[in-house]
């Protein structure tokens, strides 16, 4: 995934943990873009 998208990582893995900032930018599955298309490259390999 790179450097670039560790916190979209974490998101996917569970480990976000919501803090004050996110009452004004609520979490959205549409975050996780690029652990989308990371999770169907790897999939995708793997078949």
């Amino acid at each position: 995934m790179g450097a670039s998208n560790w916190i979209e990582g974490g998101i996917m893995l569970g480990h976000f943990q919501p803090d004050i900032s996110d009452r004004y930018a609520p979490y959205s599955a549409a975050y996780l873009v690029n652990a989308l298309t990371f999770t169907q490259r790897l999939i995708d390999r793997i078949e």
